[in-house]
């Protein structure tokens, strides 16, 4: 039953309802009154998962007593160690790439079945799939174009010809001399780029030229001997190795026939049996003789199409695959489908879609521009067995400047060809000098580990971790260049790619033996600078973070070469059984910071899979004066160990040596799960400096933070509050308008922490200053607590309560007044939570209610004890609207009150048990001062209903 009841407490009820009229109020239509919130705020699963992975050597054994394989270290992955994820290498024990998969099957669905049950996400390398993908296949155009691979000279007509763009000499009406047709390819690194097998994509091997052209039908003749081009291919180094003449026969088919459309292959069988199509790659008398591994720049490979002016020719590319590559395009469907095989039985064997959850993608390691096409082809494949099936390759900046002259086109092509659901990208630039309070606790590595003074170091890596520009050195660019170079191309060319982003955990140590030992490699980073990079990855934006590796390997080749890596585990020889690696070359304890650090990192992930980033900045070259935040002071500590930051700022570092990073992340709207009013926002500061404390020296880089915000970007709400994500404590609240460097505490050398900046009336909490807002839709989480400050909400403001959330005033004014402005004020549980109403207490003479409806609460309103006088019209509550659907609700409470103006208030009360509309309880009459209750309606109301 409803009805509505206005109980009018001034002079006369006429005048009252006049105003009513003249007001325009209106009545809530009860029927859709949630519809706007439900539709607005949605709960649902996050859309985004952010990777922290590590990466293993190999299937390793497959059995439960092996503490060196996957099998026996599932635990320490996820309960020591805190990852959600890991990467297997494909390898000999995981299934060679020429083994029956009945030799294998049941051993690997064995560990996949134990992963799938462990909660991890795995990245599985498989080598039937990755060594297909490390197949090349190079196509260089006639015309030009083609992101320069192409010929950069022709000396030909360039026509259109059933839909191609190519090259057309003829000899009728044409300049029939014979001369070259093209040559000068420009981008030729990719076949002196990678010249060892360390990925199963040498360059050394033999390369397959498959020239795509036509000549006309009337020209044809199976027996004809007629020159028509010559491929002459030149070196490194600039000297031809080989010529192949093509001739008219050469067209024909396997039935002696040719029927006149663009071909690639052609038949040799009258022709000597040298006579071919490949060449040789090797470093001796092949593509790579005179290789100079520190100028690829220098490279003159090229492959010279010659015309010898005798037939009419159309001339489309130059097709150039190696011998994986000619495997998967090969010509002849029965070659092509031994290949094709490996991948759809491992992919149909494996499959993620319905057998094993942890599937979470196949894995290729580092690949470069010309495994493009095999690696789509693949996927073809893998699609054509389980559409639910990934695969993530890794990029390198590093492998793009050696193999592109142009080494602005990164990974343009990958991204645009392929369109991946997700990538990795790797790269290591910790540098070989270490701070000198640091004693290297494993000589053998002095040869790649080098001790230097702590200016020296630090200088140094923070030229390795750098900017945003290139710089650091000549190749692949600063840690930062690279993360962000792969992420602003992924935004351009595969938005919906997920980064993971690979930086350095281990060592990689090689000595050769020659006529004098020779050492090269990369030494263990500290602990400071794992979590440093960790850090500048979050910062610039990645998906996750991929790190190298879990086990320690040695390969040794007696007499010539030992590569050995330190991981997070000894040599399963050393000690017998492989235990995890407590401390690093320095003797730093690393399993238990690693641990430490994915803990919080794994206590962010829910935030992060919330959030979308926005920005990221290195603020010793490019100001801290970006996005919300208008400066910051970094702080060393005085000899007390204390951070003094009293003007002049004695111990301020000097702004180009502010070696701070900055990430900046919005609320995911894109995600369901995320509130589509929700005013935070998120940013993680990082402490850049990684020079850590030593109990000698004491000159650890620690550092304090200040921040000062800038109040223009901080809109709709005054008190805002600061709290880590990785604790969820509360660091500081602050007024946005009392421009003060707000403390952040002291960061740790490396240290990066994850921050959310919200409205306390968002999330609950004490305010600092008075609060105002109008005209703006939010959630409030939890209490606000007034602090002694006034609140004031205008008019248009719609706040949704989460359960338990209210407003509680100790003293201030409360005004909530819908009445000068568009719109009423509403207050709503979310979702029909029940809230805990507004709480006045003490509150001063200005306390005002008025066009407000209330929704999903038991006690909307609570007066009590007030400390005005008898000019009871000054606290107001009227022409509101109270929705009482509970057990015991009271819509108005008014506990130890003078006399006030209740006005024109609608109740909605359900017909449910001990339900009031207004409720007083020690109620004075203040006597006669402009009317007293007496004369309009004294109301004492109990198990009514209105």
């Amino acid at each position: 039953m409803k009805q509505n009841i206005y109980k009018i407490i001034m002079i006369l009820s006429v005048p009252v309802l006049f105003y009513l009229i003249m007001s325009g109020f209106k009545e809530t239509d009860l029927s859709n009154r949630n519809e706007k919130t439900d539709q607005m705020i949605l709960p649902v699963n996050p859309q985004k998962k952010f990777i922290n992975c590590i990466y293993n050597n190999d299937y390793y054994g497959l059995n439960d007593a092996a503490k060196y394989s996957i099998y026996g270290n599932i635990p320490r992955y996820v309960d020591s160690l805190n990852f959600n994820s890991i990467q297997i290498y494909g390898g000999l024990q995981g299934g060679a790439f020429d083994s029956a998969l009945n030799s294998y099957s049941t051993q690997v669905s064995g560990l996949m079945e134990k992963l799938d049950t462990s909660g991890l996400k795995v990245l599985y390398g498989r080598d039937k799939i990755s060594k297909l993908c490390y197949g090349q296949r190079l196509e260089y155009e006639a015309e030009g174009g083609n992101d320069g691979f192409s010929y950069s000279r022709r000396y030909a007509d360039v026509i259109t010809d059933n839909g191609r763009t190519v090259l057309h000499p003829c000899i009728t009406d044409c300049d029939a001399t014979p001369r070259l047709l093209c040559d000068s390819i420009y981008e030729n690194l990719q076949h002196c780029n990678i010249v060892a097998d360390f990925f199963s994509v040498a360059d050394t091997g033999v390369w397959y030229l498959k020239p795509v052209m036509r000549i006309d039908t009337s020209d044809f003749s199976s027996t004809d001997s007629t020159p028509v081009v010559r491929i002459d291919a030149i070196n490194f180094e600039g000297n031809l190795i080989k010529s192949a003449t093509i001739r008219v026969r050469n067209f024909k088919n396997s039935n002696f026939e040719y029927l006149g459309g663009y071909i690639s292959e052609f038949n040799f069988i009258d022709e000597p049996p040298s006579t071919n199509l490949n060449v040789s790659g090797n470093l001796v008398s092949g593509l790579n003789a005179g290789r100079d591994d520190d100028h690829l720049d220098l490279c003159k490979v090229d492959f010279k199409i010659y015309w010898f002016g005798q037939v009419d020719v159309w001339f489309d590319k130059l097709i150039v695959d190696d011998e994986m590559g000619n495997n998967l395009f090969n010509a002849n469907p029965d070659i092509r489908n031994i290949f094709e095989t490996k991948v759809t039985e491992e992919i149909d064997a494996f499959r993620s879609s319905n057998l094993h959850p942890s599937n979470y993608a196949y894995y290729v390691d580092e690949m470069v521009y010309s495994n493009i096409p095999c690696i789509k082809r693949v996927t073809e494949l893998m699609d054509s067995i389980d559409a639910g099936s990934r695969l993530t390759c890794a990029t390198t900046n590093y492998l793009n400047t050696r193999g592109l002259r142009n080494d602005t086109l990164g990974n343009r092509v990958f991204f645009q060809k392929l369109n991946p659901e997700l990538f990795t990208n790797d790269a290591h630039e910790i540098p070989g000098m270490f701070p000198n309070n640091l004693t290297l606790r494993e000589g053998r590595f002095n040869q790649i580990a080098i001790s230097s003074s702590i200016s020296s170091y630090q200088n140094e890596l923070q030229l390795r971790f750098g900017d945003k520009t290139r710089a650091a050195n000549e190749n692949q660019g600063s840690l930062v260049h690279q993360i962000n170079f792969a992420r602003e191309q992924r935004n351009l060319y595969a938005p919906n790619a997920q980064f993971i982003m690979q930086p350095q955990l281990h060592s990689f140590f090689i000595q050769r033996f020659n006529s004098s030992p020779e050492w090269s490699g990369i030494r263990e980073p500290t602990n400071e600078e794992i979590q440093a990079q960790a850090m500048l990855t979050i910062a610039h934006g990645a998906d996750g973070i991929g790190w190298v590796t879990y086990q320690s390997t040695v390969d040794s080749i007696p007499g010539s070469r030992v590569v050995t890596g330190h991981g997070m585990l000894y040599y399963p020889y050393y000690p017998p059984e492989a235990t995890p690696r407590l401390k690093n070359i320095f003797g730093q304890n690393k399993w238990a910071y690693v641990g430490n650090m994915n803990r919080k990192i794994k206590n962010w992930i829910p935030t992060l899979d919330q959030t979308k980033w926005k920005s990221g900045y290195s603020i010793h070259s490019e100001t801290a004066t970006h996005e919300f935040i208008h400066d910051i002071k970094s702080l060393k500590r005085d000899p007390y160990n204390q951070y003094i930051e009293d003007s002049p700022c004695t111990y301020c570092d000097a702004q180009n040596q502010r070696y701070w990073e900055m990430g900046f992340f919005d609320p995911d709207f894109n995600n369901l799960s995320v509130s589509s009013i929700d005013k935070s926002k998120y940013f993680l500061m990082v402490n850049r400096r990684c020079v850590p404390d030593t109990p000698a020296s004491g000159q650890g880089d620690f550092r304090g933070l200040s921040i000062k915000f800038d109040s223009t970007k901080l809109d709709g709400f005054r008190n805002w509050k600061i709290v880590d994500v990785n604790t969820n404590l509360l660091v500081r609240t602050f007024d946005k308008d009392s421009n003060i460097y707000v403390n952040m505490g002291e960061f740790n050398p490396g240290e990066g922490k994850l921050y959310k900046l919200s409205p306390v009336m968002q999330e609950g909490g004490t305010l600092v200053a008075d609060e105002e807002v109008s005209n703006i839709q939010f959630v409030c989480n939890g209490t606000v607590l007034n602090n002694g400050k006034n609140i004031t909400i205008g008019s248009g403001t719609e706040i949704f309560f989460r359960e338990g959330a209210g407003i509680n005033m100790t003293g201030g004014n409360f005004i909530c007044d819908g009445s000068s402005g568009i719109g009423n004020i509403l207050l709503q549980g979310i979702y029909r939570e029940l809230w805990n109403g507004i709480n006045l207490i003490n509150t001063g003479s200005s306390t005002k209610i008025e066009k407000t409806t209330f929704e999903n609460t038991k006690s909307p309103v609570v007066i009590d004890n007030s400390q005005f006088g008898p000019q009871y019209a000054q606290k107001i509550i009227r022409r509101n609207i109270f929705y009482i659907t509970q057990d015991s609700g009271i819509a108005l409470r008014i506990r130890n009150q003078f006399a006030m103006l209740i006005d024109s208030n609608t109740f909605d009360v359900s017909n449910n048990n001990s339900t009031s509309g207004i409720y007083f309880s020690n109620y004075s009459d203040p006597g006669p001062a402009g009317g007293t209750t007496d004369d309009n309606c004294f109301v004492n109301i109990t198990n009514n209903t209105f």
